[in-house]
């Protein structure tokens, strides 16, 4: 069945990330997992996994190139029409996947987000950072929860993906991980996101009745 089809995959998706994690770990690499990869084991349990279409990882600027030539010993890049026409998205993110399979494609990122449209301030960001409650590995790290609500709106700002996963992984980081309003307001100013908060926040309000204090949507609108 399908479903079964998509718990053989994340396993897979696991495998792989464990094997990865180890050669980051030689090399002394700090790595933010995020989505999918971060969300595992920590907002979904391993009965009710969190199905993603690929691992995404973000690397510190000085790692990247370090990150990336560990990971092409055994992977080649996903070079799409949109990269390969634009550099600026080449920029900050690449494609990869294994040289022997399709599966799992891997983004890794020297930069969040695409950073001429919102001002993300990446030390800030690792400084905010803790580890991933699966791993307990300084190496291995998630978002914080303000930081990941943040994620979750500009990325849904690109392909409007707020009723899809990415509003029930905010519900789930809401009701879970209970960010700080204030922290958070905060950091939707300097991420020059309010916009998109709002956006994310509202539909979690109106269509999932998540925790969302009225007075953040009023500082926010």
């Amino acid at each position: 069945s399908m479903a079964l089809q998509l718990v053989a995959r994340e396993l897979t998706f696991q495998a792989w990330l464990k094997d990865a994690l180890i050669q980051f770990k030689h090399h002394e690499l700090p790595v933010i997992l995020l989505k999918g990869a971060a969300f595992s084991d920590s907002l979904y349990t391993n009965s009710a996994p969190r199905i993603g279409s690929d691992i995404d990882l973000l690397f510190k600027k000085q790692d990247f190139e370090t990150a990336q030539e560990l990971l092409l010993e055994t992977m080649e890049p996903i070079l799409g029409a949109e990269q390969a026409s634009t550099s600026y998205s080449a920029s900050f993110e690449v494609q990869l996947k294994p040289k022997d399979s399709d599966m799992p494609m891997v983004e890794i990122h020297r930069q969040l987000k695409n950073p001429y449209i919102f001002n993300i301030n990446a030390e800030a960001i690792w400084k905010a950072s803790r580890e991933h409650p699966k791993y307990s590995r300084e190496l291995v790290r998630v978002l914080s929860a303000e930081d990941t609500l943040l994620h979750l709106a500009v990325h849904g700002f690109r392909d409007l993906n707020y009723w899809n996963h990415g509003l029930l992984d905010a519900h789930e980081v809401l009701s879970q991980w209970n960010p700080d309003p204030a922290l958070l307001l905060e950091k939707a100013e300097n991420w020059k996101a309010t916009h998109v908060l709002y956006v994310l926040l509202i539909n979690c309000k109106e269509l999932m009745n998540s925790p969302v204090p009225d007075n953040l949507l009023d500082q926010l609108s």
